[in-house]
């Protein structure tokens, strides 16, 4: 939630209006009420969440024929963390071919980690 607020509160200032759809991921998702509530609200979807969950999403966009152009999704990671998972679309797994369609329309958002060494030591400390 707190790494949309900004994103969030940015877009009401420029005007424009939005919904937002929370969920619990350690709860089954109720991927057919997502897939409604995009299709009544949205064009553009913006999702903080794990990787698995996104692809779960992205997987029913994709079926929903939502991934065509008509929808844009972006999914922000806060962190380069392996707490949200592989983001990648392949997992090899018989979904695949459909997930790399899917991430096709995804743009994925996340801050660039730098390699630098004075870096490295200051985020040890």
């Amino acid at each position: 939630f707190f790494t949309m607020e900004g994103v969030h509160g940015n877009l009401v200032d420029n005007g424009f209006n939005l919904d937002s759809y929370g969920f619990d991921e350690t709860k089954r998702l109720d991927v057919e009420d997502i897939m409604e509530t995009i299709r009544a609200h949205a064009k553009i979807v913006i999702m903080c969440a794990n990787s698995n969950t996104i692809r779960t999403i992205m997987l029913a966009a994709h079926d929903e024929g939502m991934t065509n152009g008509d929808y844009v999704f972006f999914n922000i990671e806060l962190f380069n963390s392996s707490a949200y998972g592989n983001g990648a679309w392949k997992r090899d797994d018989i979904h695949d071919a459909k997930a790399k369609k899917a991430y096709s329309c995804l743009q994925t958002v996340t801050l660039l980690r730098t390699v630098k060494p004075e870096f490295e030591k200051f985020s040890l400390t």
